[in-house]
């Protein structure tokens, strides 16, 4: 309910908008988007996914789309925080990389992506979001 996020960020001047796991989260962080701006919310930082980058249309709809338009609505006052695979999930391949001494990913071997811990990310948007300055498009 866009009425909702409204209300609940009246008086916020900085805020973090995590990408829902959901199936339509694209559509929900668009609402998230409008509502923070249209209760005045100064600074953004939304937390996207490194798939922004793919020419990809189920990329496009669910991150691509929300870190536009998050640059259109705060100019200058926007961060997307592209993670990438947050190493905690590292830990459900433990047994596997111990005993072959190898990581298996869904990812091809040329492509270049960087694991974050999720405590970093939470470092990194606390940061953003209490800079005094102005921010950058993506990270």
């Amino acid at each position: 309910d866009p009425a909702s996020i409204v209300a609940a960020l009246r008086g916020v001047d900085r805020a973090l908008i995590v990408t829902p796991l959901a199936e339509n989260r694209g559509e929900l962080t668009r609402v998230m988007l409008r509502g923070a701006k249209e209760a005045g919310v100064s600074v953004v930082a939304l937390v996207s996914s490194w798939t922004a980058a793919f020419d990809h249309h189920l990329f496009m709809d669910e991150f691509t789309a929300q870190e536009q338009l998050g640059a259109e609505l705060w100019p200058h006052k926007f961060t997307a925080l592209r993670a990438g695979w947050f190493m905690p999930n590292f830990r459900d391949q433990a047994s596997s990389i111990k005993s072959t001494h190898k990581l298996f990913l869904c990812f091809p071997p040329t492509l270049r992506w960087p694991p974050v811990d999720t405590d970093d990310i939470g470092a990194t948007a606390a940061a953003v979001l209490t800079a005094g300055g102005e921010s950058e498009a993506a990270c």
